[in-house]
């Protein structure tokens, strides 16, 4: 996800005054990520005589914890997300900016997003990770991940449609008010056909 563009210059750019970043006398510390590291980095600067940039692709950070419940159609994922703007918005010595980075110059202490560049003093690379087969890739088609709100949305599609696919191969209809688990679990009766 880039960063949308008015005119010839970028949203970003618009927001992010480098004039200011210039003259300040304050260190910038630019986190690029807003999990569970990003936010903890963030919030620990609160009282610190720096500017801090929070940079993440999404607009919400995502309490993963509780993306099995989402999966499970026991939590909306409303309910496990916060944008992170809401979460920063007392904190006067921070910012947050929509927007993905690339790579990272050293040399010129800049980070690289896919429209624009973050000039940093100190840089705090909080990107998260993603589930790992061991070598075993083959098994992703059969152990999806579980680590953002569209993998918990597409584990539970494919629970519902199991449990629908379920119920039309045994002839169950679900009782009125219970969802087609409850449903599987009341006609407990019905075997499978030879």
């Amino acid at each position: 996800m880039g960063i949308a563009k008015s005119g010839n210059v970028s949203l970003y750019e618009e927001q992010f005054d480098l004039r200011r970043c210039k003259a300040s006398t304050r260190p910038r510390v630019v986190i690029v990520g807003a999990g569970f590291g990003g936010l903890t980095a963030a919030k620990d600067l609160a009282d610190a005589p720096v500017d801090v940039t929070i940079v993440d692709r999404r607009n919400h950070h995502v309490f993963q914890p509780l993306l099995y419940q989402v999966a499970t159609a026991a939590l909306n994922p409303s309910e496990v997300a916060a944008p992170i703007r809401r979460i920063f918005r007392d904190q006067a010595n921070a910012e947050v900016f929509l927007a993905e980075g690339e790579s990272i110059d050293t040399e010129q202490h800049k980070v690289i997003l896919t429209d624009g560049e973050i000039p940093y003093d100190y840089l705090i690379l909080a990107t998260g990770v993603t589930h790992s087969y061991f070598g075993n890739d083959q098994w992703s088609p059969y152990a999806p991940g579980l680590k953002s709100i569209s993998d918990a949305l597409q584990m539970r599609r494919r629970l519902l449609v199991a449990f629908e696919a379920g119920m039309a191969r045994f002839g169950c209809e679900p009782p009125a008010g219970l969802a087609p688990s409850e449903a599987l679990s009341v006609r407990a009766d019905v075997t499978p056909e030879p």
